[in-house]
Order: C-alpha cells, then structure tokens, then sequence
C-alpha cells in the first residue's frame, strides 16, 4: 500500500516541484552535498536545502522527468545515511558492552574497529580480514579463550582480546538472525493476549492488520540497565513512526532523527503517549489519513518527571543548585517525553489502518 501510495502521489503527478522531508538530511556531510551539487548538473534541476519547522527538506525544481530521477537519487542518497546512523548507533551500543583490545594497536579499541571485530566474532568467521589505520589485518578468532591472532600483510602478529559483557545467548541470536541484532515475529492477532490490544485500537478508529513483536538483545540489556538505574519501573506508552522508520527503531531504537511531533511543547525529545487516542490526536497533521499506520507499544522508564517547556533539550534540573536532572518531563498526565533513547525499548509494532467506520 506504501508503494502504491507512492507512486500515485509521486510518480504519477509528473511534478516541476517536489520536496523530500528527511531528518537524516541534517547528517549530510561533505561527500553527500558533493553528490547533491553533481546532481543538479547532470538532471539540469535546481536543489535548495532549507530547514522549517525543525525538519530538513529538499526542495527539487525542474522538469517533471528531471526532478523525478532527482527525486530517487536523492532518496538513494538518504537511505545510505541512515544506514550508516543506524550501525552507527549500533556500534556505540556494541561497544560499551563489548570491547577488542590490543597493546600494540591502541586503535583496535575505537568505536567501529572494535565493532567490525565483534561482528565478525559473532558471525562466527574464521578469519576475516579488518582494515586498521588503512591496513589491511587478517584476524584468526579463538572462540573458546575469547581472544584472536591478527596478522599482518608483512607477517606481523598481534593478539587480541575480547573484554565482553554481553551474554552468550545474545551472540547465539545474532547469528541465528543472519548478521542482525532483531527479529521481527509475527504474532496470531487471535490468541488471547492480543485480543484485548485489538479490540483497544478498535475503539480508537483503528483496524489491526499486523502485530509484531520485537527482539533485540542489544537495546533490550541497554534499556534493562537504564531502567535498574532509574528505579526499575517501566510503563507501556504509545509512539507512531513514518513508514521508512520501522526497521531503524527495530535496530537503533527511538530516535528524534526518525519521529518527531510538529509541536513540540514539551522539548526537543522523544514523545510518547499513554493512550492511543492522544497518540492519533497529537500527531493526526503529521501523518498522512490513507496511509498505513505504524505504532509502538513501547516500554519506557520515565523516572522522576516534572513539567515540560518547548526551550528543554535536556530534563531540567531537580533544584537551581542542583545537578541532578529530571529523567523526564511530561504534559498533563498522557504525554511523556525522555530525552535519552534507552529508556525506551520497542516491545510490539502495530501495522493498523484507519477503520471504514471512523470518522
């Protein structure tokens, strides 16, 4: 339906002038703008990049075939961003629970070597072959001892060993999953635990196609420390994301780079809300009605809470000479709002439609 939905609005239109909404645009860096600025040579189209509303938008002017090879260079253009946001965050996760160490290359530590390694660890690989400082290493695992020989191109060797928190049995589903951190699983939508979510978003207008629940080992002991850390209390709230954001909070977790309200009165961070008809009420301009509907039930910590304000980028503090801050802030007793993503883990993904019979 997405796609259908895409090329009628898109394609179809033949448009001189087409805008492309996309946070991700705010991590462009030198190499994409290098490409935007060759894309408006060889389509012959004009690109202004501007920001409204606290999103970034591509606003693509030309002719109607021009603009649309345009369209889908740059969306080719977004994706490879996200990506590399999504393993970014990945790797910052992995690496604060697990790290490769090496006397004699201090670099093996750094964020996304020590990261490439254990993702090859995990795969199982017998010798992989890592690029350090532009060198090309071929490391030799040894899974029993928990550590690895590297050898050089020159014949050189180093060892190397692996400082791990992570348990085994989230190794095991990381390469059970083919390379992947989460699962998506498909649950009977008429077993008895969901026929109460079903007939719950039934009363709010909203037709269950799918329910899904999340895996993801990786953000689920991030979340379990941050919520020990915080009192060991969690609450199930509600939180709606575009379409293209699915997989990367099934991955990265909530981001404010893949949902954020076109309001935010309560402060730059991620919102979620305690019932699905605030949920559908706060945010009902930023989505498209005919469009698929994607929520997360989510389990999130929000600690000690106080009132929010539209300048917060950050909790504020508890007292004015404190430096102990809030862990979140909320308006009235429905929406809550954290500002750090690992008080959150995405438990269900609800894929709904908006009832024939709503209004």
């Amino acid at each position: 339906m997405e796609a259908e939905k895409w090329i009628r609005f898109t394609l179809l239109r033949s448009p001189e002038r087409l805008t492309i909404q996309n946070n991700h645009i705010y991590y462009f860096g030198q190499k994409e703008h290098v490409d935007l600025s060759r894309f408006q040579c060889i389509y012959e189209v004009s690109i202004k990049e501007m920001v409204k509303d606290g999103k970034a938008i591509l606003e693509i002017t030309g002719t109607p075939q021009r603009v649309i090879k345009t369209m889908l260079a740059v969306e080719k253009l977004c994706c490879e961003v996200q990506e590399e946001y999504a393993m970014a965050e990945e790797n910052e996760m992995l690496q604060s629970l697990v790290q490769w160490r090496c006397t004699d290359i201090p670099a093996v530590a750094e964020t996304e070597i020590t990261s490439s390694i254990e993702r090859a660890y995990l795969s199982r690989k017998m010798s992989p072959v890592i690029i350090i400082n532009g060198q090309k290493i071929k490391v030799s695992f040894n899974f029993r001892q928990q550590s690895a020989i590297a050898m050089t191109d020159h014949g050189k060797a180093y060892n190397f060993e692996r400082k791990c928190l992570l348990e085994m049995d989230h190794a095991e589903m990381y390469t059970t999953l083919n390379g992947s951190f989460y699962q998506r699983i498909v649950e009977d939508s008429y077993k008895n635990q969901h026929k109460e979510k079903v007939q719950l978003y039934k009363k709010t207008g909203l037709e269950v196609v799918k329910i899904e629940s999340i895996k993801n080992p990786l953000l689920r002991i991030h979340f379990e420390l941050k919520k020990n850390a915080l009192g060991g209390k969690a609450q199930t709230l509600y939180h709606r994301v575009p379409a293209q954001f699915c997989i990367p909070v099934c991955r990265a977790g909530f981001q404010r780079v893949y949902s954020q309200p076109e309001k935010q009165n309560l402060g730059a961070g991620l919102y979620f809300n305690e019932t699905l008809d605030t949920l559908m009420r706060d945010q009902s301009n930023d989505f498209e009605r005919d469009a698929m509907i994607y929520i997360f039930e989510a389990q999130v910590v929000t600690g000690k809470t106080t009132n929010g304000s539209p300048d917060l980028i950050v909790p504020p503090s508890q007292s004015a000479d404190s430096l102990t801050r809030y862990d979140s802030v909320s308006g009235g007793t429905s929406t809550h709002v954290i500002f750090n993503s690992r008080q959150a883990y995405p438990e269900y993904l609800i894929t709904c439609r908006q009832s024939s019979a709503s209004p």
